[in-house]
Order: structure tokens, then C-alpha cells, then sequence
């Protein structure tokens, strides 16, 4: 049985291969090499791409961003590297030990994943100075439009009264499908409901470690050798806009110019 690479900081489940493959309907043999197959021949005719090495895992994680559909990874790719061109200063390589931390917050991803296969983002307001024009640029542009990370649920700890009414509020404005998202526990124990114990660190009454230092252990595995290494790496996955194709429509629309994918209906 295939198994995900041990990483540096972040834990998976023996299963959690297959599981996210068979949730997007790529768990059939042969299914995921087929798209990552397609995706590489349409990378080599991408005259505007200034690297066409992305390596097979990394396809695969934009594979499953995508939901499994080969034309979304093709359009998110794109994106990725066109967003370094565009916000350049969120993409930089550095050493996260020298460089200066927000003091707004706290953040990092929990090492463990929850038994749904889950990861678990956290973000803990410490201060106030927070700017917030930067980071909302960051997000759509780079994390919504680019990478494709998607939310199943925010949950929000807190015993305010007024941040239960404004999430209620929220929720009228944004829809039952993305308004049910949102969830405001005010206590620990109604946490506990969605996140097991496992996952969450000590302070929160979990099993993990503390969270300041969890975020050294996140930070400790950002500024191996081994991943500053990679990220030099990936400073080439960029886009020459003057080798772009002029065709946007038929490509955005049409499908042309690309890879097609041959369906056989029985």
C-alpha cells in the first residue's frame, strides 16, 4: 500500500493516501499516474512557463486541490506561477528564524491530522497591530486563487456574545452551503465535538504540545537545510509573459491549446 513520505513536522495517517484519492474518485489503479501523466504533456507545451520540472507529488497535491479534475489543476498551475510574478514579497525564500514574526498572532498547521484525514490550521490572536490589506492580498490572490486551499469548517473559541451574533449575522449574508462553516464554540468541550483531543495542544486540554512550542517545531522543520533547499528550488516555477499564448479564449474556454483526456463510454 502506497504511504505519503515521512515529513519534517507534519503527521499523516497510514491511510490518508488512498482516503483523499478515493474522495475525488482517484483511487482506481492507474487513475492518478493517468492525470499526473496528461498535466506534464501539457506543461511541456506552456512556452510561457519558465519551469517544466514540477515532480509527480507535487502534482498530485494540485490534483487533489483541484477536486480531481485535470482543467483546474491546468488553471491553478498557471495561476501559481503567474502569482510570483504578481506578489513576489509572500513567495520570497527566507529563513523563518531570521525573519521577524507578526506579533498580531500566532499561527501554524498541528502536526496531527484529525481520523477524517483532516489538518487542523490554528491561529491565535496575541496583539493588535495587524495589516490587514496585506494579508487579505495574500489570501486571494495566492492561497484562494493560486493554491487552492479550502476550509471545511472555522471554528472560532470564544464566550463573546458579540461574536456569535456577528457569526450569525455572517451567516445570512454568505449562504446555509458556506454559513454552516462557521462555528463558534464557547467552550472547550463543544470543540471537542469536531477535533479530538489527539490533535489539539496541551493549553486547549489536547494530547499535543504547547503551541508556542509547536510553532518553534513548525518553524525548526521551515528553516531545515533540507526544505530552504526546495524552496530554491522552486523560485523558477514562475511565468514569462511575453512567451504566453495570445489564444487566452480558446484555451480558458475551449480547451485549446492543451492535452485532451480520452473518456471511453461504454
Amino acid at each position: 500500500m502506497q504511504t505519503l513520505h515521512e515529513d519534517l513536522f507534519l503527521e499523516y495517517r497510514p491511510d490518508t493516501l488512498q482516503a483523499v484519492r478515493k474522495l475525488y474518485d482517484m483511487d482506481k489503479a492507474g487513475s492518478m499516474d493517468e492525470a499526473i501523466n496528461i498535466i506534464e504533456e501539457w506543461i511541456k507545451k506552456q512556452k510561457h512557463f519558465t519551469n517544466k520540472e514540477f515532480g509527480k507529488e507535487y502534482l498530485e497535491r494540485l490534483i487533489i486541490a483541484s477536486k480531481g479534475s485535470v482543467e483546474r489543476t491546468k488553471n491553478r498551475l498557471d495561476k501559481i506561477c503567474t502569482s510570483r510574478n504578481l506578489v513576489p514579497e509572500f513567495i520570497a525564500t527566507i529563513n523563518v528564524k531570521e525573519f521577524k514574526p507578526i506579533p498580531a498572532f500566532v499561527d501554524l498547521f498541528l502536526p496531527k491530522l484529525t481520523p477524517d484525514h483532516d489538518r487542523v490550521y490554528m491561529l491565535k490572536f496575541v496583539g493588535k497591530e495587524l495589516n490587514k490589506c496585506s494579508l487579505l492580498d495574500l489570501y486571494k490572490r495566492g492561497i484562494l486563487e493560486a493554491f487552492g486551499v479550502r476550509f471545511k469548517a472555522l471554528h472560532l473559541l470564544t464566550p463573546s456574545r458579540v461574536v456569535d451574533t456577528l457569526v450569525t449575522f455572517l451567516k445570512l449574508l454568505t449562504g446555509q452551503k458556506m454559513g454552516d462553516r462557521f462555528i463558534v464554540n464557547s467552550t472547550l468541550e463543544t470543540l471537542y465535538e469536531f477535533m479530538p483531543k489527539e490533535v489539539l495542544p496541551y493549553k486547549y486540554g489536547g494530547e499535543a504540545k504547547p503551541y508556542l512550542k509547536l510553532q518553534e517545531d513548525f518553524h525548526e522543520a521551515l528553516s531545515s537545510k533540507e526544505f530552504i533547499e526546495y524552496m530554491m528550488k522552486t523560485k523558477d516555477y514562475k511565468t514569462d509573459e511575453s512567451l504566453r499564448s495570445v489564444d487566452k479564449f480558446k484555451e480558458q474556454y475551449m480547451g485549446i491549446p492543451g492535452t485532451f483526456r480520452n473518456i471511453n463510454l461504454d
